[in-house]
């Protein structure tokens, strides 16, 4: 059985298909763009094009193989299965709770005269999140999912819809299942999920993001542990205390600013203020002078003039931003900004305009992060031995910056030390160095 799998949208949404093609034990993973007897559509609801392009994956599909079984699942069919039924040679929709019943749809090779329509009330799922989501990354790095769902309310966001409520994996078998990663050899974990901050809270008794990375501090054999995007909300002081006085914890967060305006955030619902945010920042780089920081930003939100967004602009300057991560607003049927800002609205000529401003600022951003390392020596974890070109591999910093080296010999470490001494087009460039370190 061939089997295509199709991602859009966010990192979580990447590694749940990783978990499907895992689960499709026996099958033969293919391409997207090969012939295949099964497709699976893992679409995103995030804006309004990420649903045209989820549907315009589902008829690439039934024109590739009209006799193809086609199964869609994720955000968008979670919020939209009556318009996914409607389209030619779907055969299975499956909500956000209901993926991990993919590989058993899959299996059965039956084309279907209407849809099988299977989404469930996210809201009533109660209890942990099952701890079966580990999902290896190449040789060395691995994801553990620890969290699912979102309990706030942004302006913007569908996620709570097409998510459900935060619920978390047992600190136990996080630990369990980190475990048995590093037995497997891998070195570093990316803890990931779709509001990772709020861990625990949903659990009896309730547990926190902080406590969870002290735990693992004790899995033997563990060399990197990261943390993916957290709200600023969430960066308590005992996550602080953490994430400074760790050697384990790499030096790299991602923390979602949306917006440098005070009233603009206020009017996105985000439970903070461009100063505060700052001021955050701030004492993250004076306790870790390596800190990589991360940022997702918003243009055109209903209601952003000129003057909201070049506070934005002001603000980004300021702060030591790694790179940025820039997304014209989306306008979200359902969502409070489009019930309340109906007159505000931004053309889409002045959102891109403002988008592009912004992505030169990142640009330039992430160009003077990396040259600071010009010269240094660092460690990196090597990622790619190879698969592009023979004569080098590549890996990441603890601060996720990507450094190219020549490849040392035919068999070197995972872990290599390096110095920096280019810039590249897509990181940096270096040589190896003696003295392998088998650590962060």
């Amino acid at each position: 059985m061939r089997v295509a799998i199709a991602t859009l949208g966010c990192k979580v949404n990447q590694f749940d298909s990783q978990a499907i093609a895992g689960d499709l034990r026996g099958a033969n993973v293919v391409t997207f763009e090969e012939t295949a007897d099964v497709y699976v559509i893992n679409t995103c609801a995030v804006t309004t094009r990420s649903e045209a392009q989820s549907r315009q994956l589902i008829r690439q599909a039934a024109r590739r193989n009209p006799r193809a079984k086609i199964i869609v699942t994720g955000c968008y069919a979670q919020l939209a299965a009556e318009t996914i039924r409607e389209i030619e040679g779907v055969d299975v929709i499956l909500g956000s709770g209901e993926k991990g019943e993919v590989s058993e749809h899959a299996r059965d090779l039956e084309k279907r005269s209407r849809p099988l329509v299977q989404v469930g009330d996210l809201f009533r799922l109660q209890g942990p999140l099952p701890a079966r989501s580990v999902v290896p990354l190449g040789r060395t790095r691995a994801v553990l999912k620890i969290q699912e769902g979102c309990d706030y309310a942004c302006a913007f966001c569908v996620i709570p819809q097409t998510r459900g409520r935060s619920r978390s994996v047992l600190p136990g078998e996080v630990v369990a299942q980190a475990e048995r990663l590093v037995a497997q050899g891998f070195l570093e974990i990316v803890l990931t999920g779709v509001q990772i901050g709020c861990y625990g809270r949903d659990l009896i008794p309730p547990v926190t993001l902080a406590a969870l990375l002290r735990d693992l501090h004790r899995v033997r054999g563990l060399n990197r542990l990261r943390v993916s995007s957290l709200d600023p909300r969430e960066v308590t002081e005992e996550f602080l205390e953490v994430f400074t006085g760790s050697s384990l914890v790499c030096p790299h967060l991602h923390l979602p600013l949306q917006s440098g305006d005070a009233a603009i955030l206020e009017r996105m619902a985000r439970g903070y203020t461009p100063a505060a945010y700052a001021r955050l920042v701030d004492r993250i780089v004076r306790s870790v002078p390596d800190a990589a920081i991360g940022t997702d930003l918003i243009v055109g939100f209903p209601g952003e003039d000129e003057a909201a967004f070049q506070e934005t602009v002001r603000l980004v300057e300021d702060l030591p931003f790694s790179y940025l991560h820039v997304f014209p607003y989306s306008p979200r049927p359902g969502v409070s900004s489009e019930r309340e800002n109906q007159r505000a609205r931004v053309g889409d000529r002045e959102k891109k305009r403002r988008a592009e401003q912004l992505r030169l600022l990142g640009a330039r951003k992430q160009e003077a992060f990396r040259r600071a390392y010009l010269g240094r020596r660092m460690t990196i974890l090597v990622e790619e031995g190879g698969r592009f070109d023979p004569e080098w591999v590549a890996g990441r910093t603890g601060n996720y910056l990507h450094v190219r080296v020549p490849r040392p010999i035919s068999a070197y470490p995972q872990m290599l030390d390096v110095a920096v001494h280019h810039l590249a087009a897509d990181g940096l460039l270096g040589v190896w160095t003696e003295g392998y370190r088998l650590s962060c």
